[in-house]
């Protein structure tokens, strides 16, 4: 491997250990949990697994790592966390609160806001290895094994329909499925414009702008929409 080669690997093997040590410290995903009895070890190595696949696929569905194409790789995506973090805010404003996530209120009222903050920047982080670039990537190479542009990479309407379905499972598993959860008509098109919609657009940012832009994108929405539900649940 060429330094220049191993350089341009160093982001993807950060994001992982990253991503290897929450997984350690924290449940943070149903699914993988039950499949790792959630113990620590095995949870970060599953986890730690399932990105090295994905770093594998990228290229195929023609994603990177690294920030690209953007000419504020911090600042827009950044940007882009903060508008969606304001929307799903004014979401929760408006709907009454039997439409709402029971647990997620009970855990927001009852828990501090440095503390929430910090387990959902976490879970963040790590929802996007697990469900963009993992799963994410897997489906977006299905579908562009079928539905391609061009240049042989999967078409926009492929990466939108493979993160859809992503982020579709990881909310059945962790938001629908969770205890407490009516689901009604009403419920399920909340969960869907409140939860699946943003996971598609961090996706899209992923394989359009790097894995990098995903993840400042994903994770800085937590930080802006923290304070914000927790005035409006309060």
């Amino acid at each position: 491997m060429t330094p220049a080669k191993a350089t341009a690997l160093l982001p993807a093997f950060a994001i992982l250990a990253v991503a290897g040590a929450i997984a350690f410290a924290i449940p943070f995903d149903r699914a993988l949990g039950a499949i790792t009895a959630d113990n620590r070890l095995p949870r970060a190595l599953a986890l730690v697994t399932c990105g090295l696949a994905g770093l594998l696929l990228s290229s195929r569905i023609g994603a990177t790592i690294g920030s690209r194409g953007l000419r504020r790789p911090f600042a827009a995506p950044l940007m882009i966390g903060a508008a969606v973090a304001l929307l799903a805010a004014l979401i929760d404003a408006v709907l009454p609160r039997s439409i709402l996530v029971p647990g997620y209120i009970v855990y927001t009222t009852g828990t501090p806001l440095a503390i929430r903050v910090g387990v959902y920047c976490l879970r963040a982080f790590n929802e996007g290895v697990l469900y963009r670039l993992f799963l994410g990537g897997v489906f977006v190479w299905i579908f562009g094994r079928f539905w391609k542009a061009s240049d042989g990479l999967p078409t926009t309407g492929a990466v939108i329909a493979g993160m859809a379905l992503a982020q579709a499972i990881n909310i059945l598993v962790n938001v629908v499925a969770a205890p407490g959860s009516a689901l009604t008509p009403a419920f399920l098109l909340y969960a869907a414009v409140r939860f699946v919609a943003p996971g598609v657009l961090w996706g899209w940012l992923y394989v359009r702008h790097g894995f990098v832009a995903n993840e400042i994108a994903a994770v800085s929405a937590q930080l802006f929409l923290q304070p914000m539900i927790g005035l409006i649940y309060s």
